[in-house]
């Protein structure tokens, strides 16, 4: 008989718990505030500065000399202007605590979707923290960053507590597809749940939700929705191309550091293969199938993590729920095994 974790509820009075959380993510918020500068802040505050004094969105680019009038997407021109007014009205500062609140309002979504005692779920959070902290910088991508996380909770509410997808995730890639180009990693993300809840219905996965053959096609139909909100741009249809044009780029994988396989030797890469090893063995420690679902997700960003060393981060916020339902039921199990009836920390509702 399979060891299902109990859905955390923290409301109630003070406790260990309690103090463990506030602990958690006062530590993640430290570790995020940081000097925001990073290469390419400069010319988003650049670009940032252009849209708001023109009152319009570049289409070609204006600013270099050797390509100067050639065809630009600026994808991520909504975004600019949030940093760039930050950086008017706060300077560095006001960036850094932005950027500090950003990252910790995406591991609140991740809070959100573990199910699990709460030091398993503060380990495996301040893991996936560390594992994701090689990207952040004043950069739009940290909207993307804050989105992957919404996206990921929308999904699992829809599939583990029969949440509502419409008319949220729609909203969110419209919103997605005008901060950054990474907008496709929701579509990857649904295309995950698709994929692992096809499996799941097919081998008669019973022992975690599984997502039935009607709410699958309610969720392909949210697919087609979002791929249909992705037009509302100043870009229009050019951004359902746009991610494959730029994974396309030779130049991306060759010389820039965070688009080539990680380099292990670094120090900053190696909480990702920490991470991914505990991942693999609480699955196999577990005493129970694994849903294909998380299988899936595991997969599909071990895979591009390995290709580019910018998904690591994403890894870090998919992966950290699903190591704690995993590491959850280890934790227990190895209580039994010593034969305790009572299990110290096990998965509680407060």
């Amino acid at each position: 008989m399979s060891i299902l974790p109990v859905k955390k509820n923290y409301s109630g009075d003070f406790s260990t718990q309690n103090l463990l959380i506030g602990v958690t993510f006062i530590a993640i918020f430290a570790m995020a505030a940081r000097p925001p500068a990073d290469t390419d802040t400069w010319w988003h505050l650049r670009s940032g500065q252009y849209i708001v004094q023109n009152w319009t969105v570049p289409t070609v680019d204006p600013f270099s000399h050797t390509q100067a009038g050639q065809l630009w997407i600026d994808h991520g021109w909504l975004a600019q202007i949030f940093w760039y007014a930050l950086f008017a009205v706060g300077g560095w500062a006001a960036m850094g605590l932005a950027l500090a609140a950003l990252v910790t309002a995406s591991f609140w979504f991740v809070w959100k979707q573990i199910e699990a005692n709460v030091f398993v779920a503060a380990f495996a959070m301040i893991l996936g923290t560390i594992v994701s902290s090689i990207v952040w910088a004043a950069r739009p991508q940290m909207l993307s960053f804050l989105l992957t996380a919404v996206v990921a909770y929308l999904l699992h509410r829809f599939k583990r507590h029969n949440g509502r997808l419409l008319p949220w995730l729609p909203l969110v890639m419209l919103l997605w597809v005008n901060v950054h180009g990474g907008f496709a990693i929701g579509f990857m993300l649904m295309v995950a749940y698709v994929m692992g809840e096809t499996v799941n219905n097919l081998t008669h996965h019973r022992d975690d939700q599984v997502v039935s053959w009607t709410r699958l096609k309610h969720l392909l139909l949210v697919i087609v929705v979002s791929l249909a909100v992705v037009v509302v741009n100043p870009h229009t249809w050019r951004m359902w191309l746009y991610p494959f044009q730029t994974v396309g780029i030779s130049a991306l994988r060759d010389f820039i550091q965070e688009w080539q396989s990680p380099n292990f030797h670094l120090v900053w890469m190696q909480p990702f293969i920490i991470m991914l090893l505990l991942t693999m063995v609480a699955l196999a420690r577990s005493n129970r199938r694994a849903d294909w679902t998380d299988l899936t997700l595991v997969a599909m960003w071990t895979v591009l993590a390995l290709f580019a060393a910018r998904n690591i981060a994403i890894f870090g916020v998919v992966v950290a729920p699903i190591l704690a339902r995993y590491a959850d039921l280890v934790w227990v199990k190895q209580w039994q095994t010593w034969g305790y009836t009572s299990v110290p920390f096990s998965t509680v509702t407060v």
